[in-house]
């Protein structure tokens, strides 16, 4: 399994780092701790301009993707291209989203859904537990603290189902 971090990702990451170090005095740690202030800190990017907007996303989006990364594991896609926007992070368990787009989500507050994919036969418990989930704030729903956790207990479904249907066959055989 691929652990390291794509140049282009890790790059975008540093910027999100040094742009909240040079705002706010505090530096970012790659873990889920600091994505509360990551979110104020998004708070404070002008949403009138879009391509500053997209630049914060896009940097923001790479830093979101390897706390996910370091916590719960996965890997960036094979050919990460030169559009950020679509740089994909896939997890174990085959759970795959756009952190980028997440952090767009979260700045601009439209196409407020979870944006996630799974292997069709994982699609059917994603979409369930999405829904016995508790509805969230609007405020948290728009953080990036907020898809985290979300994330982290979709991740947690798979890997139980995965676990489940593994024992299973492994009772048949």
């Amino acid at each position: 399994m691929k652990s390291e971090c794509p140049d282009e990702v890790r790059d975008y990451a540093e910027q999100t780092v040094k742009y909240v170090q040079n705002a706010m005095e505090q530096t970012l740690s790659y873990d889920s701790e600091t994505l509360p202030l990551l979110d104020f800190y998004m708070k404070s990017v002008p949403t009138d301009e879009m391509a500053v907007v997209n630049l914060t996303a896009a940097t923001v989006g790479a830093y979101f993707g390897e706390v996910v990364r370091r916590t719960l594991g996965g890997h960036w896609q094979d050919d990460i291209g030169p559009d950020p926007m679509e740089w994909r992070l896939i997890l174990p368990g085959g759970l795959t989203f756009v952190p980028s787009a997440m952090a767009l989500c979260c700045m601009t507050k439209e196409d407020g859904d979870l944006v996630v994919d799974a292997p069709p036969k994982m699609m059917v418990h994603i979409k369930d537990a999405l829904e016995r989930m508790t509805d969230l704030s609007e405020e948290a729903f728009f953080s990036l603290a907020g898809r985290y956790d979300t994330l982290e207990h979709l991740q947690e479904v798979l890997l139980a189902i995965a676990s489940h249907l593994s024992k299973d066959t492994k009772i048949r055989n």
